[in-house]
């Protein structure tokens, strides 16, 4: 994954917090390192695969299918710009028309990790659109 520029020292940066499996953060520092980034830099590497996920076509079947098991979660500490919370914010609109379901910053965040993990591992599965009849 490239590196995207630092964001601009202008724009809103909003801190939030987001509970993840305590293994998957232990991967997340794993894969942040592996891929040239510091540990300081891990909101900008959630920044990027953020907008990986929103990239993929059907991601929000991916978002709805995601679950967490109450007491097995860490918090982890981000900052993410104004710009990503803006792409959160639409990203839970259109899975929210094209699933019905309501979701929430945590749980597309978790995916973007997710399916970022399994990407960089070979095992992502590809969703593709039906075919018409």
């Amino acid at each position: 994954m490239v590196k995207f520029a630092l964001p601009n020292t202008s724009q809103t940066v909003k801190r939030l917090s987001v509970r993840v499996p305590k293994q998957m953060a232990l991967r997340i520092d794993e894969q942040v390192r592996a891929e040239g980034y510091n540990k300081k830099e891990r909101s900008q590497w959630i920044e990027n695969v953020i907008v990986e996920l929103i990239a993929m076509p059907n991601y929000s079947d991916l978002v709805v299918e995601e679950f967490i098991t109450a007491g097995t979660t860490t918090p982890l500490p981000l900052s993410l710009s104004g710009s990503t919370i803006t792409l959160l914010e639409q990203a839970k609109e259109t899975v929210l028309r094209t699933t019905e379901s309501k979701t929430d910053n945590s749980a597309l965040i978790r995916t973007a990790i997710i399916q970022h993990l399994l990407k960089v591992s070979g095992r992502q599965l590809k969703l593709t659109t039906p075919k018409a009849p």
